[in-house]
């Protein structure tokens, strides 16, 4: 069950403390105090604060000890976090102290120092139970708001999760958009390299295959350049053999041919000096029978010794037939 009232205290005023849970629950209230209501071996720190958390009153014996002790100040900070309403009861003439002044300055005191604590019990208690009822509606209130606080919460959470998993998903697609765009460009960039590859083999193909007929055609170029050469000697030595088997020829005929003339000349030779006395004898003749104012004359211009006689004998003849006449 939970506790109604916390009781807060420094353990310089157990005494007091213990009147003061007394005389609450002797009038139906639930306490908790420390050296009580924690259990042996348990955690004195995650005690106080559970104990803090399901009270709805907080009642501090407010004292000199108080306003030194860390522990008071910080279930005080405490009760105040978690919303829980604090009955400040000063048991001695003393402001508190300024860190405990902080969470106090809207609390309602309670002075219990100008008269024994015993005889303010009864004010106590007649305090404390209005402040249940309207803590009791506070908790109430509260409950009902942190229901609806935590419905809200719920639905924020159910929000949340579902935009957290919308955004999840579209993070997801995108992703998957993304992985399939890498992965389209990937196959569009292989393709590019792959194309690029096979013009660069096709380009060097075709750049070996030209500088193969290039060094064909300048092969062939050259063979046919040896075999124009090789063609125009032959026809040089052709000609060259031709040339000199005619010059041969011709030097054989014109060494017959003055062997020929060589032959005539030694009979016309024979045959001139005949003519020469021939003549000389009618020459002598015919001289007396012309006319002292003809000559005879034979020119013998562009013939040869055959043709220079024969016009000689004919003049002779033509000479011989006039004196006759």
């Amino acid at each position: 069950m939970d506790q109604e009232v916390f009781v807060s205290y420094s353990s310089k005023n157990r005494e007091t403390a213990d009147m003061v849970c007394a005389a609450l629950e002797a009038a139906g209230m639930h306490c908790w105090i420390a050296h009580r209501n924690i259990r042996p071996a348990a955690d004195w720190a995650e005690s106080i604060i559970e104990a803090i958390d399901s009270s709805q009153l907080m009642v501090l014996i407010l004292s000199e000890g108080a306003n030194a002790s860390d522990q008071v100040k910080r279930e005080v900070a405490r009760a105040v976090s978690q919303g829980v309403a604090i009955l400040p009861l000063r048991i001695e003439d003393v402001r508190p102290s300024k860190s405990l002044d902080y969470y106090l300055s809207t609390a309602q005191w309670m002075d219990a120092w100008k008269q024994p604590v015993e005889e303010q019990l009864e004010l106590l208690v007649a305090a404390v139970k209005p402040m249940l009822k309207r803590t009791a509606a506070d908790v109430s209130e509260r409950a009902e708001e942190e229901a609806a606080r935590k419905v809200e919460k719920d639905a924020a959470r159910r929000a949340k999760e579902a935009e957290e998993e919308s955004a999840r998903q579209a993070k997801e697609e995108a992703a998957r958009q993304a992985r399939e765009q890498a992965a389209l460009k990937a196959k569009e960039e292989a393709a590019r390299k792959a194309q690029a590859k096979r013009k660069a083999q096709e380009e060097r193909e075709a750049a070996k295959a030209c500088l193969a007929a290039e060094k064909q055609k300048a092969a062939d170029a050259r063979q046919a350049a040896k075999a124009q050469r090789a063609a125009e000697k032959q026809q040089a030595l052709a000609r060259a053999k031709q040339s000199k088997s005619a010059k041969q020829a011709q030097a054989n005929a014109g060494a017959q041919q003055v062997a020929s003339q060589a032959q005539k000349g030694k009979g016309l030779k024979v045959a001139m000096i005949a003519a020469v006395l021939v003549l000389a004898g009618v020459g002598i003749g015919i001289w007396k029978f012309l006319p002292q104012s003809q000559t005879f004359s034979v020119r013998a211009d562009g013939l040869d010794v055959t043709e220079y006689f024969d016009l000689l004998f004919s003049s002779i003849d033509g000479a011989r037939t006039g004196i006759e006449r």
